[in-house]
């Protein structure tokens, strides 16, 4: 079985070194779109079919959800039944299951600066850091960082079910809003 949380971050990591240098929360060019889409496939791919299950009970929960938002109250009860039974399948059959990821996303931030803006930055942090003032000498330091960040989303499956049963009663007792919170 493939690791599919090393196939995400050296996915990640190749977006990274081939983009380009720029501040951003998520980089919006075709490769990196192709390269995010890539890893979640790969990642839902690989992962076992109980974690397929949970994540068609998630695409239920959604409908249900949207279904609450156009006034179909027994459409959405009906999305978190098929929901909850399947959640009960994966449950019966991996009770010890605790989290189980459903999905995966990647955000790209690169510094946007030039060598001698950096350097100047740097000069700056480090007289502030002589100074003692390390609360001042925090953002800049901070701004000068590069990251890759790699979020998983997991639902809880033994209480997601309880919580899913919990949504139908306050629908079936007409308080939508509650039930959609």
């Amino acid at each position: 079985m493939l690791n599919w949380k090393n196939s995400v971050l050296a996915l990640s990591l190749a977006t990274l070194v081939s983009s380009p240098l720029w501040a951003q929360d998520k980089i919006d060019d075709a490769t990196t779109t192709v390269a995010n889409t890539v890893a979640e496939a790969t990642a839902r791919d690989s992962v076992a079919p109980a974690v397929k299950e949970a994540i068609e009970a998630l695409n239920e929960t959604a409908t249900a959800v949207k279904a609450l938002a156009d006034g179909k109250n027994d459409d959405a009860v009906a999305a978190l039944e098929r929901a909850v039974g399947k959640l009960e399948v994966v449950l019966s059959a991996n009770p010890d299951v605790g989290l189980v990821p459903v999905d995966v996303s990647t955000s790209v931030l690169d510094v946007a600066a030039t060598p001698d803006e950096i350097r100047k930055a740097r000069n700056e942090a480090e007289r502030l850091l002589k100074d003692h003032r390390l609360q001042l000498a925090r953002p800049i330091i901070s701004q000068l960082a590069s990251e890759v960040d790699v979020t998983t989303t997991y639902i809880p499956l033994k209480t997601y079910p309880l919580a899913l049963k919990s949504a139908a009663a306050l629908i079936k007792d007409n308080k939508t809003d509650e039930a959609t919170a």
